[in-house]
């Protein structure tokens, strides 16, 4: 199965995890959508183009990009969907690194370990 060995594949996440076999990579390393910007619902569910635009220059532009609008209960089963397919696929020796804010720390704890990884801290 080396006909992913040091490839960038682009597509739905969780669709491409369960194309991988068991025990595969040694590493994940991911950048989930965060859901958390913004104090309120109605800022939360903004496009994230219009949430995280940081100046007026318009000559910047992001792509937009899906599963950054969920509330909380709804971002941590998305993410038990994923990482539960990450351990699936991690090899026994194997890291998982997951980048999140402080506003979904909480969440991102339960979501690694309900994905039955074991949880061993923080690095800042």
């Amino acid at each position: 199965m080396n006909n992913y060995l040091n490839k960038i594949l682009c597509g739905d996440s969780l669709e491409i995890l369960r194309q991988l076999p068991d025990n595969y990579v040694d590493a994940v390393i991911t950048d989930p959508p965060y859901s958390s910007g913004g104090m309120t619902a109605a800022e939360r569910s903004k496009d994230p183009i219009a949430k995280y635009e940081q100046s007026s220059n318009k000559m910047v532009h992001r792509p937009t990009f899906y599963g950054d609008m969920k509330d909380q209960w709804s971002w941590l089963h998305w993410c038990n969907l994923w990482v539960s397919e990450c351990h699936r696929i991690l090899k026994p020796s194997g890291y998982f690194l997951m980048f999140t804010d402080w506003r979904q720390l909480p969440a991102s704890t339960d979501a690694v370990q309900i994905g039955e990884l074991i949880w061993r801290g923080i690095v800042a």
